[in-house]
């Protein structure tokens, strides 16, 4: 029964892929994870139908849509948020 990689692969695959390692990164602050949920196209497509709304006079549409747009931001922040702890709880 085999038990993992002869000692030879092993070598090979360090030559042609490297270590095994992680690469360390900066913990990323919470608003560093909020300010990038409003860099997404939705957030964006969101945002300029917020600014025709309030252009055209139509301030409950446009109200509207900034509610959407924060809840929307608080999903993805939240989710965001968690994803990228675990990731750094797994380095």
């Amino acid at each position: 029964m085999a038990s993992g990689l002869s000692t030879d692969e092993v070598e090979k695959r360090r030559e042609a892929f490297g270590e095994n390692l992680l690469t360390r990164k900066r913990p990323q602050s919470p608003f560093s994870v909020a300010l990038r949920q409003f860099r997404n196209p939705i957030a964006l497509l969101l945002a300029a139908a917020a600014v025709a709304a309030f252009a055209f006079g139509e301030y409950l549409d446009f109200a509207a849509i900034l509610v959407v747009m924060l809840i929307n931001a608080g999903i993805g922040f939240v989710t965001e948020l968690k994803g990228v702890r675990s990731m750094e709880a797994l380095e």
